[in-house]
């Protein structure tokens, strides 16, 4: 039973761990032989990996990171026994760009969010959208009209052409001209085609409810 059990916690390490490849080159490479794959082994390796790696912040704020290869990367972490450091660098384009070659590190900055549920970020350049997961989630070019992005409030952002979340990212089905904020704590809005909760379609009964319950 021991033995199964053990079985089973590599085995979800395991796709926790696949979750991060492709990320990073220097990713932390996995043993193969799964029966003697461990929690500790896998955290130690990774951890040594990020300090051969030297990464160090790039500015005060420590949104970006470089490493000692000129690589560019988000700080990211996942469980692996405890919370481990991960580091990110390419975007999550077909291409799988690295951020190295889009992001301008001068000019990046936090315009909404953070790089935990989300976020929107901008540059001179490009608008950035990320949402987070287990030394995962998404980071790329949002195809947002530059000149007139803004933020609304803590849930939703827009341009002239469309709403946006701040994890779930631009919302299509969302007629920008009729949208307006409901109630921002519950992060609930409406546009001409009803109401809205994130990036989900609400009844008016569900929003009277999720209001009367708070």
């Amino acid at each position: 039973m021991k033995k199964i059990l053990h079985c089973i916690i590599v085995f979800i390490v395991l796709i926790l761990s696949y979750s991060c490849k492709g990320q990073e080159e220097n990713q932390i490479e996995l043993v193969e032989d799964v029966g003697h794959t461990n929690l500790d082994s896998i955290r130690a390796i990774e951890k040594k990996r990020n300090l051969e790696l030297n990464w160090k912040p790039i500015n005060k704020d420590s949104l970006l990171w470089r490493n000692k290869h000129g690589d560019i990367g988000i700080r990211s972490q996942r469980y692996l026994g405890e919370l481990t450091e991960c580091y990110l660098t390419n975007f999550n384009d077909a291409e799988k760009t690295p951020y190295k070659d889009i992001i301008d590190v001068s000019t990046f900055k936090l315009i909404a969010g953070d790089l935990g549920w989300g976020g929107y970020f901008k540059d001179k350049n490009n608008i950035y959208h990320f949402w987070g997961n287990s030394c995962g989630g998404g980071f790329y070019v949002e195809d947002a009209d530059y000149k007139t992005f803004k933020v609304m409030n803590s849930c939703f952002l827009k341009d002239k052409y469309h709403i946006y979340d701040l994890r779930f990212g631009m919302l299509d089905d969302v007629d920008v001209h009729t949208f307006k904020i409901i109630d921002k704590e519950e992060c609930i809005g409406q546009d001409k085609s009803g109401y809205i909760q994130h990036d989900r379609r609400l009844t008016e009964t569900e929003v009277n409810n999720i209001l009367n319950e708070r």
